[in-house]
């Protein structure tokens, strides 16, 4: 039966609805769904409109592919940029581990420390600088200039100090020049005890002549009372570690064997 003028005409759509969306994708203007399109004022939709909504689809899918592809791109690198810092960070961990665990293995042995304690004195190796007067008068009035009054008593206390200090040191020096730890310990009690290039003499003479003390001990004690040359190798490590002197040596001794 045909239907009357002006009705509606039902649609077969297909029962599967993604079948039914197909169908109408293929062909939405022409064959069973025109009359759907008439019906809603589209029937007079001109053909190059249609192409443009077409060319329009297939921009918008390019780029939601396109934009997914990036996603993915800058996700993959995420990855491999997440990937080597935690290289980098476990690869300084380990190394870091291993710097530790090398600096608390012994470094010395009972050779090395039999070797200390036979080493006869050689040439001096030290090259003593000279007293700069300058340098230290300057350095003393400034310590003793309060509110823009010098004591002059004490300045000429500090300089004459000073300058005791450096002939002792001198001496310290001679002393030990010749052993093959002289030359450091007095470099670096030199530049621990530079403040703004003025060099503290008479601190520098009693660090040094405390180790000169401490190494005699040490002498006196391995040649008379013997000495446990395993406990003095732990010893010289600790001062080692610490970058310590011979003093430091002595008292870490006492303290492994339990002599106070």
């Amino acid at each position: 039966m045909r239907p009357e003028a002006g009705a509606t005409q039902e649609i077969p759509y297909p029962v599967h609805p993604l079948e039914r969306a197909r169908h109408i994708q293929a062909d939405p203007y022409t064959g069973p769904h025109k009359n759907l399109f008439r019906a809603a004022g589209l029937s007079g939709i001109p053909s190059h409109i249609v192409a443009v909504r077409s060319f329009i689809v297939k921009i918008l899918q390019f780029i939601f592919y396109s934009v997914g592809s990036i996603t993915g791109i800058i996700f993959i690198i995420a990855v491999v940029i997440s990937s080597l810092h935690q290289h980098t960070i476990e690869t300084a961990a380990t190394g870091l581990q291993q710097s530790v665990m090398a600096s608390a293995q012994p470094q010395n042995t009972d050779s090395s420390a039999k070797a200390f304690l036979d080493e006869l004195p050689g040439p001096d190796r030290i090259e003593m600088y000279p007293y700069d007067a300058a340098a230290t008068n300057q350095s003393c009035a400034e310590q003793w200039t309060k509110r823009g009054v010098l004591d002059q008593e004490m300045e000429n206390y500090c300089v004459n100090e000073e300058r005791e200090g450096y002939a002792r040191l001198v001496e310290t020096a001679q002393k030990i020049g010749g052993f093959s730890w002289g030359k450091p310990l007095f470099d670096s009690q030199t530049a621990k005890w530079t403040k703004r290039g003025v060099v503290d003499y008479n601190e520098v003479n009693f660090v040094l002549s405390q180790d000169y003390d401490a190494y005699l001990d040490l002498k006196y004690a391995y040649s008379h009372e013997g000495i446990n040359t395993s406990a003095l190798a732990q010893a010289m490590d600790i001062a080692s570690r610490s970058n310590s002197g011979i003093s430091m040596i002595a008292f870490s001794y006492k303290r492994i064997i339990g002599k106070n």
